[in-house]
């Protein structure tokens, strides 16, 4: 494959997960990832303590890593719009994305690991079957874009 495709293929992969890396976190900015929120209503007040104990320091350590991402995206989009930018800045640019993300899967995984420590049976099933029921809701969401776009 050729160099120049080569980089196409990782910018698009990375452009891609824009908006999935910004929902990682919480819709409408209020910092709370999805399942995160479910425990949350879920769990007794003594519970919610246990998780507050993980979670406030943790989103401490998440907020500059999102600031960072931002700034990292940023930065490579004016070097996909500069032609004297080459190949291997753009290619060390998404490198650095990349690590910031995984830093921020890191945090998002300390999290939902304490959170599950914490659910009893019961409340780790219905935090699942609403994980499965908005993965199906994502899939037909994403069938129904690929029809309007004539990809099927």
């Amino acid at each position: 494959m050729p160099r120049k495709s080569v980089i196409a293929v990782l910018v698009t992969l990375l452009l891609a997960t824009i908006p999935v890396s910004a929902m990682a976190f919480g819709p409408a900015g209020h910092g709370m990832m999805g399942p995160i929120h479910d425990f949350k209503l879920l769990f007794n007040e003594e519970q919610n303590k246990k998780l507050d104990a993980v979670l406030i320091p943790t989103k401490q350590e998440i907020r500059p890593l999102i600031k960072q991402l931002m700034e990292q995206r940023q930065e490579l989009g004016g070097m996909l719009k500069n032609e004297t930018v080459k190949d291997e800045a753009i290619k060390t640019q998404i490198t650095k994305i990349s690590d910031t993300l995984y830093s921020l899967a890191l945090k998002r995984a300390t999290i939902i690991r304490a959170a599950r420590k914490i659910a009893t049976p019961e409340q780790l099933a219905k935090v699942d079957a609403l994980e499965a029921k908005h993965k199906e809701h994502m899939k037909k969401f994403m069938d129904m874009m690929d029809k309007m776009h004539g990809q099927q």
